[in-house]
């Protein structure tokens, strides 16, 4: 089965364009001015009339504080550092970092670690819920958890492509997160 993504330019009031989740087709998207992804895919576009799609991804973590970045990065170390290893076995080498060039930090775990890589309709309320027993159970105050919304999906920044301000989301080491 095919699965799709959207995109979008940088600018707020442009509209969401739908491409087969490939990575050409991210390439082509990037070379027309992509600058966020949405973080999940679907199975057939979004339609309000329809069944809902079956959603596949792997689970963001977006940490965020415009104030003080380092709040975020130590958010981000908390739970994926310390508590996913200790208490889910999770091997943070096999969790992707990144600087998001803005206010915060990025964590992608991926699907396969929690089980989820067949997918679902409902995955960004299970996410959701996954990410909130987190937040309260860990005390993470910058946790954006309106990365897991319905619909079409939530935009997340693609890596390493120049945004307006001249800033880029890059990708960080266990190493660079850890020090």
């Amino acid at each position: 089965m095919a699965y799709y993504v959207y995109w979008k330019e940088e600018q707020q009031n442009r509209k969401w364009k739908l491409i087969p989740d490939t990575e050409h087709d991210l390439e082509q998207a990037i070379k027309a001015g992509a600058i966020y992804t949405t973080w999940a895919s679907v199975s057939h576009p979004y339609n309000n009339d329809q069944n809902e799609p079956i959603r596949k991804g792997d689970l963001p973590l977006d940490f965020d504080d415009k104030d003080n970045p380092d709040n975020a990065l130590q958010d981000m170390k908390t739970l994926c550092l310390y508590h996913l290893p200790e208490f889910f076995d999770v091997d943070p080498y096999d969790i992707q970092f990144f600087c998001s060039g803005s206010k915060g930090f990025h964590a992608v775990i991926p699907a396969d670690l929690l089980g989820a890589g067949a997918g679902d309709p409902y995955f960004p309320l299970i996410y959701k819920k996954i990410a909130a027993e987190w937040e309260k159970k860990l005390s993470l105050i910058t946790i954006d958890m309106s990365m897991y919304c319905m619909g079409k999906g939530k935009m997340f920044r693609i890596r390493n492509v120049r945004r307006s301000n001249g800033r880029y989301k890059v990708p960080l080491t266990v190493d660079e997160v850890t020090n």
